[in-house]
């Protein structure tokens, strides 16, 4: 009975959490992805599709599907940073590009990105600093 009571808590704060996290997206203009690259799969926040001109969660997150809303003269460059922050992911990458959407529209977006390992351990080793520092 008590585990799930914790359990429940748990997925509220985190429902609550996640809200808070899009409402702060939304207000910034500023989408958040994941590629999980070995499982081939992508998770998308809600501002992203946003910003490609999508409708939140109504199509599967695909790598072809993110290439296809970059602008024809900007693919190759965004396709060549992403390879290339998979064969160096200690190397943080950060690339301006246009944005085609599908009624036409066309913006601007920038993408920064890391390895989540390589962030992880970025993050440690600034604790240990910090921890040191004391």
């Amino acid at each position: 009975m008590a585990n799930a009571l914790i359990h429940k808590r748990s997925q509220e704060t985190l429902l609550k959490s996640e809200q808070e996290l899009g409402g702060a997206q939304r207000i910034a203009h500023l989408g958040s992805w994941n590629w999980d690259i070995r499982g081939g799969t992508h998770h998308w926040s809600d501002e992203f599709y946003r910003i490609f001109g999508l409708p939140p969660q109504e199509i599967k997150p695909t790598y072809e599907g993110f290439l296809a809303s970059v602008h024809p003269d900007d693919r190759q460059a965004v396709h060549e940073a992403n390879q290339e922050s998979i064969s160096n992911p200690d190397k943080p990458y950060n690339i301006e590009y246009r944005v085609v959407r599908p009624d036409g529209a066309k913006g601007a977006a920038k993408l920064l990105g890391m390895n989540p390992s390589t962030l992880r351990a970025r993050m440690r080793k600034l604790g240990i600093k910090r921890a040191r520092s004391r």
